[in-house]
This record gives structure tokens, C-alpha cells and sequence, in this order.
């Protein structure tokens, strides 16, 4: 068995509104699994989860972000290319 895996998420290009409903949705859902992750910390632990709240942050810029570059976008009726792949490893 291969200890790799690759394919393409997204793979394309797209007017502004339709780039912010991918990535927006791919956020969000990381978002809401980063959250998850912290309120179970806090229930099991009694602590959050460092690791998901700096992440939640992340992501959290990262969509301020996208939102002036899709403003700009739209504004001047430009499309954007997205590519993105994930590659999943196998380890020991």
C-alpha cells in the first residue's frame, strides 16, 4: 500500500462570490471541528486546547483576509484561480 495520497480539493477558477463560498466553507468547517476539539479539552481537562485555539485564530485572519481580497475582486469583476491539493501520509 501507497504511504502517500494525493488529489485536488479545489481545482479551478471562479467569480468572486463563488471562491468566497468554497473557502469560506472549507474554513467554517475547520473552524467549527477547531472548536469542537477545545470544548472537549475543556470538559475532559479542564483546559482548552492550545493548539486548536491558536489555529482558530488562523483561520479566523485568514478569512479577513480573503474577504478584502474577494471585495477587490468583485469590485473590478475579476475572476480567481484556486488550487488546492491535500496530500494524506501514512505514518509509523
Amino acid at each position: 500500500m501507497d504511504k502517500n495520497f494525493n488529489f485536488k480539493l479545489v481545482h479551478g477558477t471562479f467569480t468572486a462570490p463563488e471562491a468566497a463560498k468554497i473557502l469560506f466553507a472549507l474554513i467554517s468547517s475547520k473552524i467549527q471541528f477547531h472548536t469542537i476539539e477545545n470544548f472537549s479539552s475543556q470538559e475532559r481537562f479542564g483546559k482548552e486546547a492550545p493548539n486548536s485555539q491558536k489555529r482558530i485564530q488562523a483561520l479566523k485572519d485568514a478569512q479577513d483576509s480573503l474577504k478584502k481580497v474577494f471585495a477587490e475582486a468583485e469590485k473590478n469583476e475579476m475572476h480567481l484561480n484556486i488550487e488546492g491539493s491535500v496530500t494524506v501520509t501514512i505514518v509509523e
